[in-house]
């Protein structure tokens, strides 16, 4: 099941978000060895903010949280503007919009923590048409994202082709 977490309903969803942050925590420093801070098993940066939104899903079934992304305009404190700025043509005209969309955080539950392959591959299938779907019903013009995603069969590598724009 994929959760939408929007600011107006973040305070209905505190378990499914703190699951999230101590997946990101599992998944980018444990396994990844990314150099971030982690507080009581949870990773969360400046960019967790109130204006963040998230999409979280679950396994059906036990429920356990599989995989999750963050979302943020770009009118907000975000990755792509506050920390890799650099990612940004200077050449280009870039203007934030509520119609520019960053996605970040993009994680899933590693395989062996899990021990079904199919259960990633479907959580990651269904963030990227959470995503899309999301931003869609959010009218951007073009979504962006800073995250490296992981190569899933068919449809994210035709999403990433068409559907995801550099910002330089």
């Amino acid at each position: 099941m994929l959760y939408i977490v929007a600011p107006d309903n973040k305070k209905l969803f505190r378990q499914e978000l703190e699951g999230y942050f101590k997946l990101r925590k599992r998944v980018l420093i444990d396994q990844l060895g990314w150099d971030l801070k982690s507080v009581d098993g949870k990773e969360t940066d400046q960019f967790d903010h109130d204006q963040a939104h998230y999409l979280i899903y679950k396994t059906p079934g036990i429920g356990q949280i599989a995989g999750g992304v963050r979302l943020t305009p770009s009118t907000v404190p975000n990755l792509t503007m506050d920390i890799f700025s650099n990612l940004i043509d200077s050449k280009k005209e870039f203007t934030p919009s509520n119609r520019i969309w960053e996605s970040s955080r993009f994680v899933t539950e590693s395989v062996k923590a899990t021990a079904q392959k199919s259960m990633i591959r479907e959580a990651t299938l269904m963030l990227f048409i959470g995503m899309l779907d999301y931003g869609l019903s959010h009218n951007p013009s073009t979504p962006h994202k800073t995250t490296p995603l992981p190569p899933v069969k068919n449809a994210p590598s035709i999403a990433q082709a068409y559907l995801f724009a550099p910002l330089n």
